[in-house]
């Protein structure tokens, strides 16, 4: 659809569900749809007389339209869910090593490896790559998004150009938006970077 230049699907809506004066009415849309027996999409959001998804954008432009306008077929999300997984796992460890150092003198390697497995195990990531489905996608990449962005904080931190770390942990929070916005609650550690600053 975004390659025809709209943003909403072209799956037409049947007729008796624009006509309804509260299609958002759940009770009122299963009784049309069976007496009509036309079937609604399901876990779409509908307005205006079309059908929109309500999933973040961001896999879209940076996965899903750039791999049709190239190839002319569908993206394959599995690969999509492994990029975005090898860059959590790339983000959880940096973030995890400019923490050890921000905080303490020395950390040993079974120490860093004790606390970057649950980490990165206890996220949802196994789950999100062993079912690559639509829906992943979002997530993982938000999840990518929040550890590299918390990352570049806590360089900036301790870097004399503060600035520009900041600048760029702030834009990758920015684009959870256009994944999963519920991420955003990430964003609160700002207050602790801050405050770490300050002092």
């Amino acid at each position: 659809a975004m390659a025809k230049g709209q943003l909403y699907l072209e799956e037409e809506p049947p007729q008796w569900l624009k006509d309804m004066e509260d299609p958002y009415d759940k009770g009122a849309r299963d009784e049309a749809q069976k007496e009509t027996g036309e079937p609604y999409l399901f876990d779409v959001a509908y307005h205006d007389g079309h059908y929109y998804v309500y999933f973040g954008v961001l896999p879209v432009l940076i996965f899903y339209l750039p791999f049709y306008l190239v190839t002319g077929a569908n993206f394959p999300t599995a690969i999509g869910v492994l990029i975005c997984c090898i860059l959590f796992i790339a983000g959880c460890t940096a973030l995890l090593h400019r923490f050890a150092r921000f905080h303490f003198k020395r950390v040993s390697l079974g120490l860093f490896l004790l606390l970057q497995i649950p980490l990165i195990f206890c996220s949802g990531m196994l789950y999100l790559a062993k079912f690559p489905t639509f829906y992943s996608l979002p997530i993982i990449m938000a999840l990518a998004l929040v550890v590299w962005g918390l990352y570049f904080w806590m360089r900036g931190r301790t870097s004399k150009r503060a600035g520009k770390w900041y600048l760029v942990g702030s834009l990758c929070m920015a684009l959870v938006v256009a994944c999963r916005p519920q991420f955003l609650v990430f964003s609160l550690c700002l207050l602790y970077t801050s405050d770490a600053a300050d002092d």
